[in-house]
């Protein structure tokens, strides 16, 4: 089957290309990487040998498409349904005749849908950040404060954001994806807190609730309700992912090529900081309070070994 790729994240997943002019032409026999001459040194840096690269002027793409599709004799060409707007595909079709295009969708998407351990590691180090951006935003909230400077800080520290942050204070903490607006923060006020950044084109999505004063007999109940629901999910999602692991040792053995010696390098946090989150940690796993408890043991934690918000990424 030939495949036309023109989705940035896929071209990215296959070839760990980040530039925006590319393209991948997938065919029976060969994987050809396409792009124009100004990336094509950085390209040849990064993409993998069993990539064909090809490189066209700017100015004369049509007549290089043209020339390609008459060359390897392609009558027939997918293209990506999914990620390929009218418009565009109006222009696929002038440039390729009388090359037949057809759609196709998620072949891609369920390789990406299986994560490797590295992908699972910069997944991982993406929450990493996300958590400390976290930590840095909670000193600000004091009441008075409105949600659109809670989400603005966090566009300023987190800059690439998995999506746009809702930051909700009191009865707007019961709409789901409320759009962070002038509200400004009371004194027993329920905080809700959805926030996600991208580390090397990997998200992370955190979402946390935070109590300003004791909670109610009724919040509690429904906080350790959710809690429960989440960990038993936690532990599920533990299940399957051992799976995986035994899956990919598997293919490692018979494929040792597969193996990366790569690491994402670790956030870079104070040790007493990693003392308190393996604390913060475990509270989690045995939770049974309330999030009033759980952030008045953070507050003394900090008052013991220093401010642990103020960290670096």
């Amino acid at each position: 089957m030939n495949l036309l790729i023109t989705s940035e994240p896929n071209i990215r997943y296959l070839s760990n290309f980040t530039g925006s002019k590319a393209i991948i032409l997938q065919t029976p026999k060969h994987n050809y990487f396409i792009t124009d001459a100004r990336y094509f040194d950085e390209a040849k840096k990064i993409i993998p040998q069993d990539f064909i690269l090809e490189k066209y002027k700017k100015t004369d793409f049509e007549d290089f498409w043209a020339k390609t599709l008459k060359k390897h004799h392609i009558k027939e060409l997918f293209f990506e349904a999914d990620h390929l707007t009218y418009s565009a595909l109006k222009k696929w079709k002038e440039i390729s005749r009388p090359t037949k295009l057809l759609p196709q969708s998620g072949g891609i998407e369920k390789l990406r849908a299986i994560k490797k351990a590295e992908e699972i590691a910069l997944i991982t180090h993406s929450q990493r950040i996300n958590e400390q951006i976290f930590y840095s935003i909670i000193k600000l909230l004091k009441p008075g404060i409105k949600e659109s400077e809670i989400a603005w800080r966090i566009h300023e520290i987190g800059r690439d954001l998995s999506f746009e942050p809702i930051i909700a204070f009191g009865k707007n903490s019961g709409i789901p994806h409320h759009q962070s607006d002038n509200t400004r923060l009371k004194k027993g006020d329920v905080v809700l807190i959805d926030m996600g950044v991208k580390y090397k084109g990997y998200c992370s999505d955190m979402t946390r609730t935070l109590f300003t004063k004791t909670p109610t007999q009724f919040e509690a109940k429904i906080y350790e309700t959710v809690l429960e629901t989440q960990n038993k999910a936690g532990s599920q999602n533990m299940v399957r992912r051992h799976t995986n692991i035994q899956e990919e040792r598997l293919s490692r053995k018979f494929h040792p090529r597969s193996r990366s010696r790569s690491r994402p390098p670790n956030p870079r946090i104070p040790q007493s900081c990693r003392k308190i989150e393996r604390q913060i940690k475990r509270r989690h796993d045995n939770h049974s309070g309330t999030g009033y408890l759980y952030r008045r043991k953070i507050r003394r934690k900090n008052r013991r070994y220093g401010n642990c918000n103020k960290r670096w990424i």
